[in-house]
């Protein structure tokens, strides 16, 4: 049974029975069951859901929606641009140059939008602006004393355009309907709903928010070629907007591209989220006078910086200095990262956190490094979408605190959820033998008031349910006081550690054992754990059990460590009560 309706306009806008939207025409329909207002392609395909009261016209993608008193805007993609709590609300107009504005009533006066929702003006005005296509390339005149421009070009970062866009979109859909009872609506609102809708209307926001910021047409000129490397045989470009670009080169082609590049061709070119949170170009075609092709690539090596800039290493027992030159080639497990197929339909999250730069201790040589290509590994190699792997560096509590909460919040929505948890930094242990994981902004003496206790964190990440939580711990830890009753051994005061134990169904890897020192490995620029970590899934493609790989970084830690540092580490597997001995089968990916 057909459940919907044409519907007449509201007389607030123009009446236009469809016009085109990204994806087609896109026509307002009311519900036959509610009376509600929605938006649908002439396919049927909803576009936005029959919540609303009224529609206006869709003009340049975007049609004003009314709910109630209040006005806003739904883009075709069903995303509102802005929250439902304009006064008023006027259909879409572009300025000569093609750029489209609409002008709205706040609580506070009038504006103008454009088509991200973002206000042009940084204070309303008294009276309406009507005049938005007779006017030039965004400049407004408004009045005889002022013009104000408006920057088309936004710094909005990606992580703020797209917890606009969902939660204007969360502001209408969540709320109870005015037929809705109060069992449908929670029905309708479930975590595990909720959480499925964020997630979809993150992947269309990034597809907007790159739609938005792309340029078809590239020119040479726009680029400036900063340098060749040639133990990588790439070229670094750079551009004003879209960030550095990587264009693999062999050495013998690298000076006739620098000649030829100014009278190249771009074509085809591909845009993406950045590690910025900004637009970056992920690739194009680098099109020769010749017709040879030479292809941007994200994942292509380079090394901007081989000169040598050394940094000062303390020693134990009051040793002089000494001076390590930074590395100039990546390691062998920085290259070549094995790019598998994606697994978008398993529910695995990731959350990294690097605590490198500390703010009154030494700094954690390599932890950058660490994080960096740990996330590489999650998102190539064992297939995690990358809207579902977080990472953060330089951490404070609050910080690491919201990391965990976020990452427990998106799990809690699947009940086969798979969890990695990576920490690389340093932590801290009481007297009790209590361990805190230390932010960057903590000494490490005020660490026991001011860490991420140990024994809290399994125990939130255990008391998610899920089907797997991995954890990996690769952090030296410092004892702020000891125990009376400690024992003495090569002149360090050992304490052993309470019974901060895995939860749920977990494995905790961890890099070294309490009284060991974790060592850096300046020749792979890793953490020794993180390194042998990266490389035997790299070796295997993932296709390690945990207990193969338990074994292998227990020898090769401990051995490297024996050889290369004349120390101590040994790598540990602990896994919890409830997962038991079925932890040795599971495979990392």
């Amino acid at each position: 049974m057909k459940l919907f309706s044409a519907v007449l306009f509201f007389a607030a806008f123009s009446a236009v029975p469809a016009s085109a939207g990204a994806g087609g025409n896109v026509i307002a329909f009311r519900s036959a069951e509610t009376g509600a207002v929605g938006l649908m392609t002439e396919d049927g395909e909803i576009v936005a859901p029959a919540v609303f009261d009224g529609a206006g016209r869709f003009s340049h993608g975007i049609c004003a929606m009314r709910l109630g008193d209040r006005y806003g805007y739904v883009g075709a993609e069903g995303l509102t641009l802005t929250a439902m709590n304009l006064r008023a609300a006027r259909d879409f107009t572009a300025t000569p140059a093609g750029t489209p504005y609409a002008s709205v009533r706040c609580d506070d006066g009038w504006n103008l939008i454009d088509a991200r929702g973002v206000p042009v003006f940084p204070r309303a005005r008294p009276a309406e602006i009507t005049d938005a296509r007779t006017l030039g390339l965004a400049a407004f005149y408004l009045d005889s004393r002022e013009i104000v421009r408006a920057d088309e070009t936004s710094s909005e970062s990606f992580r703020d355009y797209a917890q606009r866009s969902v939660n204007n979109y969360l502001s209408f859909w969540y709320p109870k309907k005015e037929y809705e009872t109060t069992q449908d609506w929670r029905a309708r609102t479930t975590d595990e709903k909720l959480q499925l809708k964020v997630e979809e209307l993150r992947r269309l926001a990034a597809a907007r928010f790159v739609s938005e910021r792309g340029d078809a047409a590239l020119s040479p000129a726009d680029f400036r070629i900063v340098k060749y490397d040639a133990d990588n045989s790439a070229f670094l470009l750079s551009h004003a907007k879209f960030g550095g670009a990587l264009v693999p080169v062999p050495r013998r082609e690298a000076a006739l591209f620098r000649e030829n590049f100014p009278r190249a061709k771009i074509l085809a070119p591909d845009y993406g989220v950045g590690k910025s949170d900004r637009i970056t170009l992920r690739g194009a075609d680098f099109v020769m006078p010749d017709g040879k092709v030479y292809r941007a690539d994200p994942d292509a090596v380079y090394e901007a910086d081989t000169r040598y800039a050394g940094f000062e290493v303390t020693l134990p027992g009051g040793a002089e200095p000494i001076e390590i030159p930074p590395r100039s080639v990546l390691s062998d497990v920085d290259r070549g990262v094995p790019a598998l197929k994606p697994q978008p339909d398993r529910a695995r999250f990731a959350c990294i956190l690097v605590n490198e730069t500390y703010e009154n201790s030494a700094n954690v040589l390599f932890a950058g490094e660490d994080g960096y290509a740990f996330e590489k590994y999650c998102e190539k190699t064992l297939g995690i979408p990358r809207e579902r792997v977080s990472r953060s560096k330089n951490n404070s509590l609050g910080h690491m605190r919201r990391a965990v909460r976020d990452l427990a919040a998106r799990a809690k929505a699947f009940p086969d959820a798979e969890i990695i948890f990576f920490y690389v930094g340093k932590s801290v242990a009481d007297r009790y033998g209590n361990e805190y994981l230390l932010p960057t902004d903590c000494r490490p003496a005020d660490g026991v008031g001011g860490g991420f206790k140990l024994k809290e964190l399994y125990e939130e990440l255990g008391s998610l349910r899920a089907k797997l939580v991995t954890v990996f711990i690769d952090s030296e830890i410092c004892f702020t006081s000891t125990k009376s009753e400690g024992k003495s051994g090569g002149g360090k005061t050992l304490v052993e550690l309470s019974d901060a134990v895995p939860a749920g169904r977990s494995v905790v890897f961890r890099s070294a054992l309490a009284e060991e020192s974790p060592r850096r490995f300046p020749e792979n620029s890793h953490g020794l754990f993180t390194y042998f970590l990266l490389k035997k899934i790299k070796e295997t493609r993932g296709n390690v059990g945990y207990a193969e790989l338990a074994d292998y970084l227990e020898e090769q830690v401990k051995r490297t460590a024996t050889v290369r540092f004349d120390a101590e580490q040994t790598a540990t597997a602990t896994p919890s009560e409830e997962l038991g001995d079925a932890w040795a089968e599971i495979t990392v990916r």
